[in-house]
C-alpha cells in the first residue's frame, strides 16, 4: 500500500500505481481548475465523460507533467461541450498516457 495522507491508501503493484491514477492527477494535481482557466460558468458546468490511452506505466517516484489541450468545442441541445486532451509525460520524456475528457457547459 503506498499512503496518500493520513486518511488515504492505494493498492501498488510491483512499483506502479494503478491505472485510475491519472484522475487524481487531474483533479488534485494543479492550484486552478480547467473550467476557471477557460473562463466557463462553474455553476453551470457537468462532467461530461473521462478516458485514458496507456501507452506504459507510471511507477512511484515519476515525476509527471500534463500538457493539455483544447481538442474539440461544440453546441449540442443548447449546451457547450468542451473537449480537453492531456498528455502525461514522465521525467525521461515518455508520454505514458493520453486522457480525454469533456466538459459540459449548461445554458
Amino acid at each position: 500500500m503506498y499512503a496518500l495522507d493520513n486518511n488515504q491508501s492505494i493498492d501498488v503493484e510491483d512499483g506502479f500505481i494503478p491505472p485510475t491514477f491519472p484522475t487524481v492527477i487531474e483533479f488534485w494535481g494543479s492550484q486552478t481548475s480547467v473550467s476557471m482557466n477557460l473562463g466557463l460558468k462553474i455553476e453551470k458546468v457537468l462532467r461530461g465523460g473521462q478516458e485514458y490511452e496507456y501507452l506504459g506505466k507510471i511507477r512511484i517516484g515519476d515525476d509527471i507533467t500534463v500538457y493539455g489541450e483544447v481538442e474539440d468545442v461544440y453546441t449540442k441541445a443548447a449546451m457547450n461541450f468542451v473537449v480537453i486532451k492531456k498528455e502525461f509525460v514522465n521525467q525521461h520524456g515518455e508520454t505514458v498516457v493520453v486522457g480525454r475528457s469533456t466538459i459540459i457547459e449548461r445554458h
